[in-house]
């Protein structure tokens, strides 16, 4: 049965806030070790990330690795007109919950650092499919952030990777014409 992409989010957003807290850990740990893992990680000097919400895979693990591998780390906040802008981070960064109840760092007086400049940024997602389209909430943050990726050879743009839960993949998401797919998904099962 074909579910439309309103209840296919509420579906698996549903299922996602049901995992328990030792679920959510298990595979947070095996995911972060299989990200850590690809070339593309080693390689990166600037990763952005996210700060987990509804259960999502929580990446603290690889947030402290980066700081111990000397990269950069940085996690985006959301302005009022729904764009996204990356800031720094680091072990002695506040943060407070957005309008949705999502952790952001605190800035003053920091510019945030362009896209563009980035190595590698872990998404996290609703739902995904084998050719890695990525189903985010709606709202369509990301996909404009990132929509010059889509006409730039890959060893010019930062790599993006998709972060879930297996339970996540669905069979096929029609993508529409702004959505950016993703270069990879990653999950505690495999890597796409």
């Amino acid at each position: 049965m074909f579910l439309d992409k309103t209840e296919l989010r509420k579906s698996i957003r549903h299922h996602r806030k049901q995992l328990s807290p030792d679920a959510v850990a298990q595979a947070s740990s095996v995911v972060s070790e299989k990200i850590m893992h690809l070339p593309e990680f080693s390689n990166a000097k600037k990763i952005a990330s996210y700060l987990p919400h509804e259960n999502e895979i929580n990446l603290a693990m690889v947030a402290s690795c980066t700081e111990a591998l000397n990269k950069s780390l940085y996690v985006p906040i959301l302005s009022e007109k729904n764009k996204l802008q990356f800031y720094g981070v680091d072990e002695n960064t506040q943060f407070r919950k957005n309008k949705w109840g999502i952790e952001e760092p605190i800035i003053s007086k920091d510019i945030p650092v362009s896209p563009h400049t980035l190595d590698l940024i872990l998404i996290p997602l609703v739902a995904f499919d084998r050719h890695r389209n990525r189903l985010g909430r709606g709202a369509g943050c990301y996909d404009r952030c990132f929509a010059f990726t889509k006409n730039t050879p890959i060893d010019k743009r930062p790599v993006l990777i998709g972060v879930a839960y297996e339970f996540q993949k669905v069979d096929e998401i029609i993508s529409e014409s702004w959505d950016v797919r993703m270069d990879y998904i990653v999950t505690e099962k495999r890597v796409y």
